[in-house]
């Protein structure tokens, strides 16, 4: 056949745009290709998951990922699971060279498995995206910071990503890290993290809502001392449509919050109030949805939506005060986590604010 008159690194290159299922398929129907399999799996560069069927055959067959020594993108879309992390993080011979591991929304992962994939020191893991993995926890990653330093955790879209300049006064620019850190322009709940993010709807991944862990809360006279772990304000964020993305500097973004409670509002931003809104702005939309004016009683304001431009990030990540603020923080919450269910608490703000 002509397949085998091509050289192995050219075949590596071709069995890279495979499917991992078609690539086992290929060895089993073709005897010269299964008898030079060994160098070809040394030629793997990226394999990506995209079926529970991939999912099957990397959990059975643990051995492939020991094959793949020159792997360096792995992508395990929706499907990873602490398994296969406690496979990735167990023998040094275990794709010693990876450097970027994608496991956008997989819910078979936890800070457990993250703490796994951390016990392999000796790759070099340059980036590790987490996003929408719901059951892991901005904590929950320190062990991949200190195992893989220089690392770039992703935790939020890279839409997301950026310093956003708000409308407000006195409160200048939000920084918002990849990693879901933040830092804000302002004295109080300038600092922390994002803890949870979901997107409103599958078909629309530019709309999504979020929950903020302020480190520096301080409660209010009468409160108590526990609602500076539970208070978790949200909101709710809209990339425009028609953005430009190869230039930074012309990203605007929606961004809406209720005036009473706490939860992001699902029903907000939407793309039409870019036409009502200009930017550095902000108007106020009525329980029923109505636009309100300067007429209308404050009482009256339900959801306030704010046009902001979004200035790129001098670098990925967080500076290391900013993270270890966090991590102190993060110690103390687990701490309250054993006298306090955190969700009650939090419902109970919520519910107390909404009145």
């Amino acid at each position: 056949m002509i397949i085998d008159t091509l050289p192995e690194t050219v075949l590596g290159v071709i069995f890279d745009y495979l499917a991992l299922d078609e690539r086992l398929q290929t060895f089993m129907v073709c005897r010269s290709l299964a008898q030079i399999r060994p160098s070809l799996d040394r030629h793997v560069h990226c394999i990506q998951v995209i079926s529970p069927m991939h999912q099957s055959i990397l959990l059975q067959q643990p051995e492939l990922l020991q094959s793949w020594c020159n792997l360096l993108e792995l992508d395990l879309r929706e499907y990873a699971t602490d398994g296969l992390l406690t496979s990735l993080g167990g023998d040094e011979s275990t794709l010693p060279r990876l450097a970027r591991l994608h496991m956008v929304s997989s819910m078979g992962i936890t800070d457990g498995g993250l703490h796994c994939l951390s016990a392999n020191r000796t790759r070099r893991l340059e980036l590790i995206d987490i996003t929408y993995c719901s059951q892991t926890t901005y904590g929950g990653a320190f062990p991949l910071r200190d195992a893989y330093p220089g690392v770039v955790i992703r935790r939020q879209p890279s839409w997301m990503d950026g310093r956003f300049v708000t409308p407000f006064d006195n409160d200048g620019i939000h920084t918002y890290w990849c990693d879901g850190s933040f830092l804000f322009d302002r004295d109080q709940q300038s600092c922390g993290h994002i803890c949870t993010l979901n997107q409103w709807s599958s078909s629309n991944p530019n709309h999504v809502g979020d929950k903020l862990q302020y480190t520096n809360f301080v409660p209010p006279p009468g409160w108590p001392d526990w609602s500076r772990f539970c208070y978790r304000p949200g909101v709710s964020l809209l990339r425009l449509e028609g953005d430009n993305e190869e230039d930074e500097t012309e990203r605007h973004i929606l961004v809406g919050q209720r005036l009473y409670g706490m939860r992001p509002p699902e029903q907000y931003p939407k793309e039409e109030h870019k036409d009502l809104i200009p930017m550095a702005a902000s108007r106020y939309f009525s329980r029923d949805g109505k636009l309100l004016g300067d007429e209308h009683a404050i009482e009256l304001r339900h959801v306030m939506v704010s046009r902001m431009k979004v200035l790129p990030l001098l670098q990925l990540m967080p500076p290391a005060d900013v993270v270890e603020r966090n991590r102190d923080f993060c110690h103390r919450l687990q701490d309250c986590e054993r006298e306090l269910s955190l969700q009650r608490g939090e419902e109970f703000l919520h519910h107390a604010l909404n009145r």
